[in-house]
C-alpha cells in the first residue's frame, strides 16, 4: 500500500513541470518586416490580437520593420493599418483646436507628447495604399504563430 502523500507529491510535481515547461504560458517579443507584393510598407502600424481578444500594436519603421513586446504565445490575428503620411503641405484653414484638460488636472497626453521621440515620415514615393482590409485584424486574412522568448514573424500583405 502507497502512502497518501505520494500521489500528491507526484502531481505537485507534474504540475511544476509543466508550468517550467512554459506551454500554454509565456510571451514574447516579436519582431520582423512587413511587405505587400515584395515591397516594404514603410509607414503605420502592427495590431496582433491575442487568443484573449486582447491587442499588441507597435509601429512600422522606414525600412519595413516592426517590434512588438509582450505578446502572449499562442495563435494571433494580424492587421497592419497603413494610412497616408502627413504630407509638408501647409494645411488649409485654421488649425483645429487643442483640447485642453480642465483647471487643476493633469492632461496625460502632455506627458506622453513629452517623452514621445519624433516620428520620421517616410520618403516621397516610398509610401503605398494597402488594401483597405489589411487594418483589420478580422478582416486581413493574416495569422501568426508566437513562441516564447523571441519570435521572428515576416508579414506579408495581399
Amino acid at each position: 500500500m502507497k502512502p497518501a502523500f505520494s500521489r500528491a507529491a507526484a502531481c505537485t510535481c507534474a504540475m511544476i513541470v509543466f508550468a517550467a515547461s512554459g506551454c500554454g504560458s509565456g510571451t514574447s517579443t516579436v519582431s520582423g518586416k512587413v511587405a505587400s507584393e515584395g515591397k516594404p510598407v514603410v509607414w503605420g502600424s502592427v495590431t496582433f490580437v491575442d487568443s484573449k481578444g486582447q491587442f499588441h500594436q507597435g509601429p512600422i519603421g522606414l525600412d519595413g520593420t516592426y517590434r512588438i513586446e509582450n505578446v502572449p504565445v499562442g495563435t494571433v490575428t494580424i492587421g497592419v493599418f497603413s494610412p497616408p503620411p502627413p504630407d509638408d503641405t501647409p494645411q488649409k484653414g485654421p488649425a483645429p483646436p487643442v483640447p485642453q484638460a480642465p483647471a487643476g488636472i493633469e492632461d496625460p497626453r502632455a506627458k506622453f507628447k513629452q517623452n514621445r521621440p519624433p516620428v520620421p515620415t517616410p520618403a516621397k514615393g516610398a509610401w503605398f495604399a494597402l488594401p483597405e482590409k489589411a487594418a483589420d485584424p478580422s478582416t486581413s486574412g493574416l495569422t501568426g504563430e508566437i513562441v516564447s522568448g523571441t519570435t521572428n514573424l515576416d508579414i506579408n500583405v495581399r
